[in-house]
């Protein structure tokens, strides 16, 4: 595990330049980072104690264990749009989307359930959590595309249980290996 500062160095009498944290993929500070956190006494909050070497990943476009690239910002530089740092989603992702994939997972939960089996590597919530977190990438690779069906039936939903099919049992799809399915998916279902 490794700490870091958001300040670049600067000479004694000058304030730090602030930093933008970017995606080397897209280009977007739509960023994040984990970490580990301590409970302060004194201020009555959690406090980062700490990040991890590989823990960053960019919410725009759904990649995982990133090596950010830093770029000195303006003094009135803001945060992306609308940032809090518990979203699970981008705020700009279709609610079908999200809603018909975690239909999908429902259906491979129940099938899974049926025949005995049980969650490797965490319970339901976690599932649907990690499963839905691909829904901007869905949406991303699905504009303006002309569909012979419905989307959400076609695409989302299917995305949602041959996603949660592979999860049940531990297998945790890269972002890229999720990019191929769903671009699968989308193949089948166009024009």
């Amino acid at each position: 595990m490794s700490t870091t500062t958001n300040l670049t160095e600067t000479s004694a009498n000058q304030a730090p330049a602030p930093v933008r944290k970017m995606c080397p993929h897209c280009g977007s500070d739509d960023v994040i980072h984990t970490g580990t956190m301590v409970w302060d006494i004194a201020s009555q909050d959690w406090m980062v104690s700490g990040l991890y070497d590989k823990g960053a990943a960019c919410n725009a476009c759904d990649r995982e264990n990133i090596e950010l690239v830093d770029e000195t910002a303006g003094v009135d530089a803001a945060s992306p749009a609308g940032a809090p740092q518990d979203r699970p989603v981008s705020p700009t992702t279709d609610p079908l989307t999200i809603a018909y994939i975690a239909l999908g997972a429902a259906t491979a939960l129940t099938a899974h359930r049926a025949k005995g089996g049980e969650l490797i590597g965490g319970g339901e919530l976690e599932l649907i959590a990690e499963l839905i977190r691909h829904a901007p990438m869905l949406d991303r690779l699905a504009e303006g595309k002309d569909f012979d069906g419905v989307y959400y039936y076609e695409v989302a939903e299917p995305f949602g249980k041959q996603v949660a099919e592979r999860m049940v049992d531990g297998d945790y799809l890269s972002p890229q290996e999720a990019e191929a399915v769903a671009s699968e998916l989308i193949a089948g279902a166009t024009v």
